[in-house]
C-alpha cells in the first residue's frame, strides 16, 4: 500500500493533472543528482531537480511474487555546471564506477503543488551500465534484488570445504600429508606401473 496525501490523491483523480516525473540518484560517495522531465527545474525537499528531457525510462512494473523488479533508464552523457553541481552524468564517471550500486528513486509530483507530496514509483540500485557513443543505458534493479543474494553459507551435515582449499583445516603441504616416491617403470603410456 502506498502512502499518498489526500491532496495528491485528489489530483490524480481529477480530469486534468499536472504531473512530473523525478529521478534522484545518490552515489556511494554521497553525491546526489536530481532530474525531472518537467520543462523547468523543481525544488523538492530542498534539492534542485534539473529539467532534462533526455531521460527515457522503461515501464515501471512490480509483481506480487518475489521476482526482482528491473527497469532501464537511458540518457545522453555530458557535462554542464549548474548551481555549483555537475548537473549531468558524464561518461568518465560512469566508466570509473562512480554510479555502481548508486541508489535510485523515481517518483511523481504535482508540479503545481509540490507540498502535496510524491508518489514513489520505484526504488532500487543501479546495476549494469553500458555506454554507446554519447548515450548511457543503466539497469535499475529493485530492492528485492538483495533478497535473492547469498549472504552466508548454508549449514549442511558434511564439510563444505574441498580437501586442501583455503577453507579446509588440513594443510596438505605438511609432511604428514605428503608422500615421496619414484616411478621406476611405465607399462602403459597412460597408466604408471
Amino acid at each position: 500500500m502506498r502512502n499518498l496525501s489526500q491532496s495528491l490523491q485528489n489530483h490524480f483523480q481529477s480530469e486534468v493533472t499536472t504531473v512530473a516525473s523525478c529521478f534522484k540518484i545518490t552515489r556511494k560517495d554521497g553525491v546526489v543528482l536530481c532530474f525531472t522531465d518537467h520543462d523547468k527545474f523543481l525544488v523538492i525537499d530542498g534539492l534542485y531537480y534539473d529539467s532534462i528531457n533526455s531521460f527515457t525510462v522503461t515501464n515501471v512494473q512490480t509483481s506480487s511474487d518475489m521476482a526482482v523488479d528491473n527497469l532501464d533508464i537511458s540518457s545522453f552523457t555530458g557535462e554542464e555546471e549548474s548551481r555549483g553541481l555537475v548537473s549531468k552524468i558524464t561518461a568518465e564517471d560512469l566508466l570509473s564506477g562512480k554510479y555502481d550500486f548508486a541508489d535510485v528513486e523515481i517518483f511523481l509530483v504535482n508540479y503545481m503543488d509540490l507540498n502535496a507530496g510524491k508518489l514513489v514509483q520505484k526504488r532500487g540500485i543501479i546495476g549494469e551500465v553500458t555506454l554507446k557513443k554519447n548515450m548511457f543505458y543503466a539497469e535499475v534493479r529493485g530492492i528485492s534484488q538483495f533478497l535473492s543474494q547469498t549472504l552466508c553459507e548454508k549449514y549442511v551435515p558434511h564439510c563444505r570445504a574441498n580437501l586442501g582449499d583455503r577453507r579446509c583445516k588440513f594443510d596438505l603441504r605438511k609432511p604428514e600429508f605428503t608422500v615421496t616416491s619414484i616411478i621406476t617403470q611405465v607399462s602403459n603410456s597412460r597408466l604408471p606401473a
